[in-house]
C-alpha cells in the first residue's frame, strides 16, 4: 500500500499545475461569458471570497459632497463616469500622502484598487486582439509597458490631472515641470521620467470609479482613460503586424541586453564627478546636443562601456532618463548598422565562450 500511495503521489499533478488549471478555467469563462459568470464559477470552485452587495467596507464609508467640482468634471472627461454616489471619493483620489492636514485619507487605497482594474483592462484588451498572433512573452511585455509609470504619467499629463493633485510636497512642482518640458520636447515613452504621484492618480481615479459603481463600469472607465495609448498600439499593429509590439514596447535597456548580453555596462554619476574622471569622454550628449563635460552638480551622466572601454555618455537632470537614453542610443546605432550588429554578435559569442584573447582582439 505504501508503494502504491507513493507512486500515486508521484503521478499526481503538482499544486502549481492545479492552480494554473483553475486560473486558466476562470480566464476562459471570463473571456467567453463575462465577469458575473466567472465569479459564479469561482464560487462553485470555492476559490472566491463570499460577499454581498450590501456589505459595507472602509472604502464605501465616505459621504458628503466633493470639495472641488472641477475634479468631478476632469474625472468625467477622462473616464466617462459621471454622477458619483459618493463624490468625496474623488477628493480622496487626488489627495497625496503628504497632505496630512486634509479631512480625507490619501489616495493610496484607491490606487491599490485601481491598479487591479487597469491591469485586467489591459490584459483583456490585449487578449481579444493579439492572443492568437502574438507570443505570450510579447503580451506580458506589452502589458508591463502599458501599465508602467511612464505610460500612466504621460496619460495623466495629457489630461492635466496634475493640476488637481492635493499635496504638500515642495519638490513635486519642479519635478512635474521638468517632466512636462520633456513631454513637450517630443520625448518617447522611455525618455521621460514622470513623478510617481501623477501616475498614481490615474490608478486612484479608477479605484474611485470602481468603489462607487461596479466592475463593468470601472473597466469601461479604464478603457477610456487608456484610449490615447491603446489607439497608437492598435494602429501600429494594423500597419506593421503584431511583431511591432516587441520593438515598440520593449524597454531600451532590455533591448540592449538581449542584443549584446553583458558586453555593455552603464555607469552613472553626477556630471562633476564624471568630468573629474581620468577616463571621461571629450563630449557628452545632453538634450539632443553634444557638448563638453562640465562641473555641473545638477546633471547625471550615464556612461556606456564596452568591456570596460567608454563608448558614449549621455547627460540629463534625471538619472533614469540619462540611463534610458544611453541604452536607446547604443541599441539603435547597432541595430541600424548590419556590419556593427554582426561584429557585436561575434564578440558576444566569443565572450560567452570565455575566449578572452579573441574578445580583446575584437575590441
Amino acid at each position: 500500500h505504501r508503494q502504491s500511495d507513493a507512486a500515486h503521489a508521484q503521478d499526481a499533478p503538482r499544486a502549481k499545475v492545479l492552480a494554473d488549471v483553475i486560473e486558466s478555467i476562470l480566464g476562459l469563462i471570463y473571456l467567453e461569458f463575462g465577469y458575473d459568470a466567472c465569479i459564479h464559477v469561482g464560487n462553485e470552485l470555492g476559490v472566491t471570497l463570499q460577499f454581498k452587495d450590501s456589505d459595507e467596507n472602509a472604502a464605501n464609508s465616505e459621504s458628503g459632497e466633493s470639495e472641488n467640482r472641477d475634479r468631478l468634471d476632469i474625472v468625467h472627461l477622462c473616464t466617462g463616469y459621471k454622477n458619483f454616489n459618493r463624490p468625496k471619493l474623488v477628493d480622496e483620489a487626488f489627495t497625496h500622502p503628504s497632505a496630512i492636514d486634509t479631512t480625507v485619507p490619501s489616495y493610496q487605497r484607491l490606487e491599490w484598487i485601481g491598479d487591479a482594474v487597469i491591469c485586467l483592462c489591459v490584459r483583456e484588451w490585449l487578449s481579444k486582439r493579439y492572443s492568437h498572433e502574438a507570443a505570450l512573452g510579447d503580451l506580458v511585455m506589452t502589458e508591463a509597458a502599458l501599465v508602467s509609470n511612464e505610460t500612466l504619467g504621460f496619460l495623466s499629463m495629457r489630461y492635466g490631472l496634475q493640476q488637481y493633485l492635493n499635496h504638500r510636497d515642495h519638490s513635486l512642482p519642479k519635478r512635474i515641470e521638468s517632466y512636462f518640458l520633456n513631454v513637450q520636447d517630443g520625448s518617447c515613452l522611455w525618455a521621460a521620467d514622470p513623478p510617481k504621484p501623477i501616475s498614481d492618480i490615474v490608478e486612484s481615479i479608477l479605484g474611485a470609479v470602481h468603489v462607487d459603481s461596479n466592475f463593468a463600469v470601472s473597466l469601461a472607465a479604464a478603457t477610456q482613460i487608456l484610449s490615447p495609448v491603446l489607439r497608437v498600439v492598435d494602429n501600429a499593429t494594423k500597419e506593421n503586424g503584431v511583431g511591432i509590439l516587441r520593438r515598440m514596447m520593449k524597454h531600451p535597456k532590455k533591448s540592449l541586453q538581449e542584443m549584446a548580453g553583458e558586453l555593455f555596462d552603464i555607469n552613472t554619476c553626477v556630471e562633476s564627478r564624471f568630468t573629474a574622471s581620468s577616463r571621461a569622454l571629450y563630449h557628452i550628449l545632453h538634450k539632443g546636443h553634444w557638448r563638453h563635460p562640465a562641473n555641473d552638480e545638477s546633471c547625471h551622466v550615464s556612461c556606456v562601456t564596452l568591456l570596460g572601454t567608454p563608448i558614449v555618455a549621455v547627460a540629463d537632470e534625471s538619472l533614469a532618463i540619462s540611463k534610458n537614453r544611453a541604452s536607446a542610443l547604443i541599441f539603435h546605432a547597432i541595430d541600424r548598422n548590419p556590419d556593427m550588429k554582426e561584429r557585436i554578435n561575434r564578440l558576444r559569442s566569443n565572450v560567452e565562450r570565455g575566449i578572452a584573447s579573441a574578445a580583446c582582439d575584437e575590441v
